[in-house]
């Protein structure tokens, strides 16, 4: 009888969380082509483009897109579910290792660049809820193991990032004072992380949850002033 009623129990969860998804889905079909979007559904948007630098899709694993929009331009990809998973092994500073295969979510917003117009880089905070104190640096994923010994003249943006790169001349090219200010400007309780590859600028924060639909703008909002200052009118 117990086993029956866990069983019973997980198949109600799984029903509910299935049902969820389909809400959700729907609710983003039906309102893509009113926000200026085409619902790509679970298409990755980042197959057949250079994505070396987006450690978040080439150092991670088991990779499911929920609800892919992409603009009408082709320029603007927001994913509202993206699922991975986390390679067993991982070594993770102040956590150990991961020693089963770990499940993570964020919602992504991504900017598609004219080629090789970035310098390849990341910018990640220094303290994020359930990370407080751990540079992402450590965490073993490819991309993040070399700090740029940038100077971006500010103390603030200094405490509060880091930058990992190995085009330091490139990085300095670009952080202007106005974009370490949007930086700087960015929510205090945050763990907001950008990535460049040759074709893609991309961000992601455990604050920048997209649910529903009206979600989208807030979420395009916070990142428009930094991906503004990076790609122009483009953004």
């Amino acid at each position: 009888m117990t086993l029956i009623v866990i069983i019973a129990f997980f198949a109600i969860v799984g029903f509910c969380a299935w049902k969820v998804n389909q809400q959700r889905a729907s609710a983003f079909a039906a309102a893509a082509d009113r926000m200026g979007f085409v619902d790509k559904g679970s298409a990755s948007p980042f197959a057949g483009s250079d994505a070396a630098g987006l450690t978040l899709l080439t150092d991670t694993m088991q990779h499911v897109y929920r609800n892919v929009l992409v603009d009408k331009r082709g320029s603007l990809v927001v994913v509202p579910g993206f699922q991975y998973v986390l390679p067993v092994g991982m070594m993770r500073k102040g956590m150990g290792a991961v020693t089963d295969d770990e499940m993570q979510n964020h919602s992504l917003v991504a900017f598609r660049a004219p080629h090789g117009s970035l310098p390849i880089f990341q910018v990640y905070s220094r303290g994020a809820i359930g990370n407080v104190g751990i540079p992402v640096d450590a965490t073993a994923f490819s991309g993040m193991k070399t700090a740029a010994g940038v100077d971006t003249g500010s103390p603030e943006f200094s405490e509060r990032y880091v930058i990992s790169t190995k085009d330091e001349a490139g990085v300095a090219r670009v952080f202007t004072p106005a974009l370490v200010k949007a930086f700087v400007d960015q929510p205090a309780m945050t763990w907001l992380h950008v990535q460049t590859s040759a074709d893609w600028l991309l961000f992601y924060d455990p604050r920048i949850l997209i649910l529903k639909p009206e979600d989208v703008e807030p979420a395009l909002q916070r990142v428009r002033p930094i991906a503004s200052l990076l790609l122009g009118a483009r953004a």
